[in-house]
C-alpha cells in the first residue's frame, strides 16, 4: 500500500469528512449585496467571507483517540481525517495532496503549500492543518545525496526528525493497536533505504541508545497507557497503547536551535547496544512482528521508585523519581562496572 501513495501522481483527499460517507464537497455559504447605483443602474455582487488563516482555537470536540496537545483542536474540529494514524503515512509518502477542506481546497506537496485564497504557510492554521512535517521529511531524505550541504550531518538530522515524527503519529487515532508499526512501516522503509541502518521495531540501529529514550505523555483527560503485547516487543515505542513523545524533536522543542550537532560536544553514553534480534511476521520487517530483544550492556545502582505527588496540572499531578542508595550510590560511581540487561 505505501508504494502506491508513494508512486501516485496526486492523492485526493476528503479531508473535512469524518468518515466514508462525507464525501468530498460541502457547502460553502455565498454572500449577496444589490442595489441600485446613482445612474439607476441596478446591481447584484456575490462574495464568500474572507478566510481567518491565523491560529485562533476552537472549542474542543470530541477527540476520537486523538491527541490535541500535537494536532491541534482546529485539525480535529475540521480535519477528522487527518486524526487517523493510517493517513499519517499516506500523506507524507504522496508526492502530492489536494485537500478537500470545510471552506476550501489546499495543496501540499515535498516543497511547499498553499489553499485557494493563498493565505496559508507551511505552519498550517485552525483551517488548513500544518504540512511542516512532510516538508520536514522530505527534506531529510534529500540530505543524504551527495553534494548536499548538510551531507555529513544527515545521520543526525534524520535520527532527530524520525522521532519528532514518532512524537506526531503515536497522537493519533488507530483503531487496531497492533498496527502501529505496520501503519508508519512505509515511511520507515523509505527512510531506512537513506539511513542505510536497520530497523529494529520502530527503532534503528546506528542510535539505538537514543530511540531507547522515549517517555509517555499522559495529558489530562487522557486514556492510562496500556500496553499491547501483540504490537511489539517492550522496549519499542509501539508496544505502549499512549501518545509516546521524545524530547529532542526538531519541531516542537530544540534547546541548541540548531539542526546539525556541529558545535555540540559529542554525547557519552554509559550504555552500549551488543546485539538485538527482531522476528518479522512473513518477510516485512517494517510490518507486524511475533517479537524481539536486545542485549545492552551499561551501568546500574540500586534505587527506589517514588512518586512526588504535587498540585494538579494538565501533565498529570505528580512526577515519578529514583531515590537513589546513597551507599550504592557512591559505590556506583567509584567503580562503574557494566552490567548485562536483556
Amino acid at each position: 500500500m505505501s508504494s502506491i501513495y508513494s508512486k501516485a501522481f496526486l492523492t485526493i483527499a476528503a479531508t473535512h469528512s469524518p468518515d466514508g460517507r462525507g464525501g468530498l464537497y460541502t457547502d460553502t455559504p455565498d454572500f449577496e449585496v444589490s442595489g441600485e447605483t446613482p445612474e439607476g443602474e441596478e446591481y447584484r455582487l456575490f462574495f464568500r467571507e474572507r478566510i481567518d488563516h491565523h491560529l485562533d482555537p476552537v472549542p474542543e470536540p470530541d477527540r476520537s483517540g486523538a491527541d490535541v496537545g500535537l494536532i491541534g483542536h482546529g485539525t480535529i474540529a475540521r480535519h477528522p481525517l487527518l486524526t487517523r494514524a493510517w493517513v499519517y503515512q499516506e500523506r507524507l509518502l504522496s508526492p502530492r495532496v489536494i485537500h478537500f477542506g470545510p471552506q476550501e481546497l489546499f495543496f501540499e506537496c515535498h516543497s511547499a503549500m498553499q489553499c485557494e485564497c493563498g493565505g496559508i504557510d507551511h505552519d498550517g492554521s485552525s483551517i488548513a492543518p500544518s504540512g511542516l512535517m512532510k516538508l520536514l521529511y522530505a527534506e531529510a531524505l534529500f540530505t543524504t545525496a551527495p553534494g548536499v550541504e548538510w551531507h555529513e550531518y544527515a545521520a543526525y538530522y534524520m535520527a532527530r526528525i524520525w522521532r519528532t515524527m514518532v512524537n506526531e503519529y503515536t497522537s493519533l487515532g488507530i483503531t487496531k493497536p497492533s498496527d502501529r508499526l505496520p501503519a508508519i512501516g512505509g515511511l520507515a522503509k523509505k527512510m531506512g533505504a537513506s539511513r542505510k541502518q536497520a530497523y529494529v521495531a520502530g527503532l534503528w540501529g546506528n542510535t539505538l541508545n537514543d530511540d531507547l529514550i522515549w517517555t509517555v505523555l499522559e495529558l489530562e483527560g487522557e486514556k492510562k497507557p496500556k500496553h499491547d503485547p501483540l504490537a511489539a516487543p517492550t522496549w519499542s515505542w509501539a508496544s505502549v497503547e499512549a501518545h509516546v513523545f521524545y524530547w529532542d524533536s526538531i519541531v516542537f522543542w530544540n534547546p541548541d536551535e540548531t539542526v546539525t550537532d556541529e558545535d555540540r560536544p559529542p554525547w557519552q553514553h554509559l550504555s552500549k547496544v551488543e546485539s538485538w534480534n527482531v522476528d518479522a511476521v512473513g518477510v516485512d520487517e517494517f510490518g507486524h512482528l511475533n517479537g524481539g530483544a536486545i542485549k545492552l550492556t551499561g551501568l546500574s545502582a540500586e534505587g527506589i521508585i517514588e512518586r512526588d505527588v504535587g498540585e494538579e496540572t494538565k501533565w498529570g499531578s505528580g512526577s515519578y523519581y529514583v531515590s537513589w542508595i546513597t551507599k550504592v550510590l557512591t559505590k556506583f560511581f567509584q567503580e562503574q562496572k557494566s552490567c548485562v540487561f536483556e
